[in-house]
């Protein structure tokens, strides 16, 4: 039985029992009963779900309740290749942030928040066992920078390095920031990439703001991330125009003259 048939049920009881209060089948009286209680069923359905419109940590939470959420927590709406499920666990942990964790500085702690996010990125400080102590990377030293030998370069030039995919400041990809050559600059940068350093983890590029974003909400601000990223693109692929059907899988680029 459905609320709004229980609502009339009830309302039949409600009136007294005098042949005039009768609610006779398909009567005008009875449809105008119906009527009212479809307004009460929806009021009461909707007051039903208040809880499950506030927390995603049910079945009955919606797309469109994401979405309010989103806007409301200042997350990416609707954010491209995030299923609902996904969705709700941003959310979840935006709502709940920074929760009672102690330790909230800690890489594990950054390491941690950004797997519950849906990221699968692993977190290094940069200090790494050697022998008895610990050593630096000195990630200026080990970008690759090659110079030409017929280049000239002035005594107050300064070159940086494109190889280096940081976080300092800002969540643009583009940033600007600079490292500088004191070794000591060395011990405020952490990296961010596979389980084990120095090897890469995949992130989809559609959810780069958001990585940005969080990350720099996690780090302290005296430090400085370098992604050890590869960014990879989701959705589908569409043939618009041309004279080949192209397919990719994760070998091969095959192109197929069009019949």
């Amino acid at each position: 039985m459905s609320t709004a048939d229980k609502i009339l049920k009830l309302t039949k009881q409600l009136f007294p029992s005098g042949r005039a209060f009768k609610l006779a089948k398909n009567s005008i009286f009875e449809k105008t009963m119906k009527a009212l209680g479809l307004s009460e069923a929806r009021a009461y359905d909707f007051a039903l779900s208040t809880l499950d419109r506030i927390l995603p940590d049910n079945d009955n939470f919606t797309a469109d309740d994401a979405t309010l959420w989103e806007r409301r927590l200042n997350i990416t709406i609707q954010p491209a290749g995030l299923n609902l499920e996904e969705r709700k666990i941003r959310i979840d942990r935006k709502y709940a942030f920074p929760g009672t964790a102690i330790y909230r500085q800690n890489y594990r702690f950054m390491q941690d928040e950004l797997q519950k996010f849906g990221f699968n990125v692993y977190v290094h400080e940069n200090r790494f066992p050697d022998g008895g102590g610990f050593v630096y990377v000195d990630v200026i030293a080990d970008a690759e920078l090659q110079h030409s030998d017929t280049v000239e370069h002035g005594t107050q030039s300064e070159m940086g390095s494109n190889t280096l995919d940081l976080i300092a400041n800002s969540a643009d990809p583009d940033e600007d920031f600079d490292l500088g050559a004191d070794p000591d600059n060395q011990k405020c940068i952490f990296f961010i990439g596979g389980e084990t350093y120095p090897d890469t983890a995949k992130l989809d590029i559609n959810q780069l703001e958001d990585f940005r974003k969080l990350v720099l909400l996690l780090k302290p601000a005296a430090t400085v991330g370098v992604l050890l990223l590869e960014y990879v693109a989701g959705g589908n692929l569409l043939a618009v125009s041309g004279d080949n059907l192209v397919s990719i899988d994760a070998e091969n680029m095959v192109s197929v003259e069009k019949f």
